[in-house]
């Protein structure tokens, strides 16, 4: 019941009530996983990283199943630039799930940080095979083959993200960008205009300096 009012209290936007209601609930049960998790949360919106961290630990530490955990620690270790802790939670949700693509595409973007390229790509590979409409998948993937300079796989990978999704601006930005760095530069140009034709923030900058426009 306490938990259940956690939640009302926390969808009214009334986060001290919340905690308070949290708070009582992992009095009663300390060993209440989900309790834990709850409040990582709330102390997210907050900004009580700290706080956040140290409940999705203690989620994890009762249990070492809690693949959503996992997610969550992962993502934060990301934002904080640990890229290595991050793969390892990561790792550990693909042993409890690994037929969630979303998990790939995080580890992914960790190994693309941390200088592993070929792993990146290797992550990006299984997300695109999970999901093969998942848009963010190829424009990692392209972004990963442009860091080893094979333009020409990173301009097909746009190619398959703008037919997905023809009016994301940000993927002509990336494949006139990898055009022009492959020499096709003419294609850059038309891609850099598409991008300012969608009110693109970059586009205009982009055309100046690379087209003289």
């Amino acid at each position: 019941v306490c938990y259940q009012l956690a939640s009302v209290y926390e969808l009214e936007g009334d986060f001290k009530n919340s905690f308070d209601y949290f708070n009582k609930a992992l009095e009663l049960n300390p060993k209440f996983t989900l309790g834990y998790y709850s409040r990582a949360n709330m102390e997210e919106l907050i900004g009580d990283e700290k706080g956040s961290l140290k409940d999705i630990n203690r989620s994890l530490a009762d249990n070492k199943g809690f693949f959503l955990a996992y997610l969550t620690k992962g993502r934060k270790e990301y934002s904080a630039g640990h890229f290595k802790k991050a793969v390892s939670d990561f790792d550990d949700a693909i042993k409890l799930r690994s037929d969630f693509y979303l998990v790939y595409s995080m580890r992914g973007s960790c190994k693309f940080k941390s200088g592993d390229i070929a792993g990146a790509i290797s992550d990006f590979n299984m997300e695109i095979q999970l999901n093969p409409s998942h848009v963010m998948g190829y424009v990692n993937r392209g972004v990963a083959y442009a860091e080893q300079k094979n333009y020409r796989s990173a301009i097909n990978d746009m190619n398959t993200a703008i037919q997905i999704d023809p009016l994301w601006s940000q993927a002509y930005i990336y494949k006139g960008m990898f055009e022009f760095n492959a020499n096709i530069k003419d294609s850059a140009c038309g891609d850099f205009r598409m991008a300012y034709k969608l009110k693109n923030p970059q586009a205009e900058a982009y055309m100046k300096q690379y087209c003289g426009k």
